[in-house]
C-alpha cells in the first residue's frame, strides 16, 4: 500500500517487454544523488543499441545517461512495457551508453531456480512516452 509500481514521469509499466530492436525508443528514470535533487534531470529518453550477452542485457543510449547511483532504475520499451533495470555505465565503445538487465529473462531464471513466484506489478498511471523531458 506504500509503494506505487508506476515509473515516475513516464507511467507504466503495462506489461513485460519481449526485448528491443536497434533504434527502438526506451524510457528510464534515474534517482542518483549525483543529480543533486534536480527532478528535471531524472527522466531518461533514448534508443536501444541492441541486445548483448545473448539477450540478457540491452545497451541503451539516452539524452541524459544513467550515472552512478542510478543502478536498478526502471527502463521501459517504446510501448511502456518493463524492459529491465539499469545495471552498467559503458565507457567503451560508446561513452555514456548504459546496460539494462533484461527483466523477462531475470524473472524466468528466478522461477526456474527458486520457489519464488514473483510477477510484474503494472503501473497505476498510464504510460506516456511522448512527455517532454
Amino acid at each position: 500500500a506504500r509503494v506505487n509500481p508506476s515509473v515516475p514521469h513516464w507511467g507504466g509499466p503495462v506489461g513485460l517487454s519481449p526485448g528491443t530492436s536497434v533504434g527502438q525508443a526506451v524510457h528510464g528514470y534515474g534517482s542518483s544523488d549525483l543529480r543533486l535533487g534536480e527532478g528535471v534531470l531524472s527522466p531518461m529518453k533514448g534508443i536501444s543499441l541492441g541486445d548483448v550477452a545473448g539477450g540478457w542485457s540491452h545497451e541503451v543510449l539516452t539524452v541524459l545517461p544513467g550515472v552512478p547511483g542510478d543502478s536498478g532504475s526502471a527502463f521501459l520499451d517504446s510501448r511502456g512495457r518493463a524492459l529491465g533495470q539499469l545495471s552498467t555505465l559503458a565507457l567503451l565503445p560508446l561513452p555514456g551508453a548504459n546496460g539494462v538487465a533484461d527483466l523477462r529473462r531475470a524473472l524466468s531464471y528466478m522461477r526456474a531456480h527458486t520457489d519464488v513466484d514473483a510477477t510484474l506489478a503494472v503501473g497505476t498511471q498510464p504510460f506516456n512516452g511522448n512527455r517532454i523531458l
